[in-house]
């Protein structure tokens, strides 16, 4: 299986590492999106382990 293409007007921009507040919020929308994903899929313990990462970013950890 291939991943789509994808134009760069819908794949979200990459953060500048050195900034930890956008890094966080970057990672914290893809940990969401991909527990939706996992749930969806039934793959109970990866979207358990997603949530475990949302809120560590929630945390401030």
């Amino acid at each position: 299986m291939t991943a789509p293409d994808m134009s760069p007007d819908t794949h979200p921009r990459r953060p500048d590492p050195k900034d930890r507040a956008e890094t966080v919020r970057y990672i914290g929308r893809m940990a969401s999106e991909l527990k939706g994903l996992a749930a969806s899929a039934e793959l109970d313990f990866v979207a358990y382990l997603l949530s475990m990462v949302e809120e560590d970013l929630r945390r401030g950890s």
